[in-house]
Order: C-alpha cells, then structure tokens, then sequence
C-alpha cells in the first residue's frame, strides 16, 4: 500500500523533526541486531550517566542542596525517559514483526533477516526483556505521581482555584510537573495512559495483522475509541487543549481510514495529487492550530507576568509614598 507521492514527501520531511533518522546502518560491520542494541541501551547508559553524576555531587555537596540535586537529576531521568519511549519501543516492535515470503518467515522491516534463524531466535530473548522495562515506564511514572496524588489533586474545599493554586506552590513536585501540569487535577494520571496510546499507534499497530487493510482498520478504530475517551473526559485543564487534541484525532482517523481506502481500492479513481493535498491540508491545519495555541500560551503567560510586575510597583510606589508623607508629618 502506497500513499500518494506527494503526501509521501511531506511525511518525510516531517520525519525529520523526529529520531527516525538515526541508524547504525552507515557503520561498517554493523548490522540490524546491533542497531536495536544501540537504541536500547544508549538511553539506559544515559540514565545510569545521570545517576552516577547525581551520587558524586550529592557526595560533594550540603545537605541544603540535595533536595535541589535531587529534584533536577529526577526531572532529567524522566524526561529522557519520556522522550525515548516512543521511538525504541517502536523500533523494538519492529523486530518482533514477521511475515511469511515464499514459504518462510522473515523480518518485516528486514527481509534479509530469517526469523526461523537461530540467531533471530537467541535475539529474541534480550529483545522481549528490553520491550518489558521500556513498556514499564509509564507504570513507574504512574507509582511515583500516586505517592503524591493528595498533592496532585488537593481534597481542602471546593474552590478549584484554590486547589490549583496548592498544586502550583507544591515544590516537592516540581520535578514531576510536566506529566500533570497540563492536565485536569482529577486526571493527573492521564499522561501514563495516553503514552501507551501513542506506543499503540507506532509499535503495536503493525502486529495487528500481515494484511494491511487489517492494520488499517485497526487504526481507525483506536482513532475513533481516542475521539470518544477525548470528547467525554476533556482530561486538559486548558480548553484550547482539548480543542487541539480533538481536533487531531480526527486528523488521525483521516489517515487510517485513507489507508483502509487505499488497502481496499476504494480510493481508485480518485486523483493522487488532490488526494494527498487533502492530506497535508488536514495535517497542517492541527500543526497550524497547535502553532497558534502555543502562541497564545506565551502571550498569556507574558500578560500575567506583566501585571505582576506592574502590580509590584504599584506596592513600592504606595508604600514609597507613604514613608515620605509620614516623614513629612513628623518633621512638622
């Protein structure tokens, strides 16, 4: 199954912005096996790297300090974690993924590799271990968050500003923030959920089924279960971000369900080049209106720290004028 070429070039120049491009293949002597390696234990390294880092500062340093250490090493270890998920559990399912060719079993995203091979079979071991840890992460995000789940939704009063503003002044979770922040206070745990939605789109979608309209249709009903689930539990604290993530739900849909099209040749006759620009009209649309969202955030955030600041002075202003005018007072 092909995408029309047009919205074949934009994809790729999407891919760009993401890890997909980075490969061992250049590398002589390398070779598929090796390549998974590498991207599983380069971000373990890195996190036993910052591990090590923390022990030799905290050994130098005060007890004043650890906290801070602390809080800064943990958010470094969660957000490696949080940016690696995805792509190397991407790339771990892939290496689970077979189809048979002219009587055999070979790797999908490897032909070369048979999967009835002893060497495919002694990787498979190392493999399903790595997919196991990689895919328990957001389970670790999510005991570490309930530890602190009075925090994350305080249960003092009714007023939900208020509650927002305890959850705001607790320092102990600033490490943590960015997994909640955005997120409605009863719903601070939505982000270990959602991730495993993305790791079904990019990893478990393709061992669906060897035939594509399968997989296709597949996609198409995790994109209509993600609008549903979306729609009735609004899980953002900001409306515009569920707006946004609406709205690319169906952006996803029109993906899916273009791939079943094509898979099953409901989309003969249809012209490539006005069928892709559809495509890309609808991607662009989600990426313009999460541009304009971001825009709006900053300009938001600006506004709040100018009457801040302008607030501020005021007070200096008022209490600057009130010495003076006691001074004068006394002195007469």
């Amino acid at each position: 199954m092909e995408f029309p070429s047009i919205y074949s070039g934009f994809v790729d120049v999407l891919s760009a912005v993401s890890l997909d491009f980075l490969s061992l293949d250049c590398i002589e002597g390398t070779d598929y096996f090796s390549s998974v390696y590498a991207w599983c234990f380069v971000p373990i390294a890195l996190a036993v790297l910052n591990f090590a880092v923390f022990a030799a500062r905290v050994s130098t340093s005060s007890s004043s300090t650890r906290q801070g250490l602390e809080s800064s090493h943990t958010y470094a270890f969660l957000i490696l974690s949080y940016m690696v998920l995805p792509p190397v559990s991407r790339k771990l399912f892939q290496s689970l993924d077979c189809i048979s060719v002219a009587g055999g079993s070979y790797l999908r995203i490897d032909t070369g590799i048979d999967c009835e091979d002893g060497a495919y079979q002694r990787f498979l071991v190392p493999a399903s271990f790595l997919l196991v840890i990689y895919l328990s992460i957001p389970v670790v995000w999510f005991v570490l968050l309930y530890r602190k789940r009075d925090l994350l939704n305080p249960g003092t009063g009714d007023d939900p500003e208020f509650k927002r503003y305890l959850r705001s002044m607790s320092t102990e979770m600033d490490s943590f923030r960015f997994l909640f922040e955005v997120y409605s206070m009863p719903l601070w745990w939505f982000e270990c959920v959602e991730l495993y939605r993305r790791v079904a789109f990019v990893g478990v979608l393709p061992l669906v089924s060897t035939k594509t309209s399968r997989r296709s249709a597949f996609g198409v009903f995790v994109a209509l279960a993600s609008i549903a689930v979306y729609r009735e539990t609004e899980p953002f604290e900001a409306q515009h971000n569920n707006i946004l993530i609406f709205v690319a739900q169906y952006a996803i849909l029109l993906t899916y369900g273009s791939a079943l099209a094509i898979s099953t040749d409901l989309s003969k006759g249809l012209d490539d080049v006005a069928f892709g620009l559809i495509l890309i009209t609808v991607n662009l649309v989600v990426l313009g209106m999460a541009l304009l969202m971001l825009y709006m955030r900053y300009t938001a955030e600006r506004s709040v720290q100018e009457k801040a600041r302008e607030r501020r002075a005021m007070q200096v202003e008022s209490a600057v004028g009130f010495s003076l005018e006691k001074m004068e007072t006394t002195l007469r």
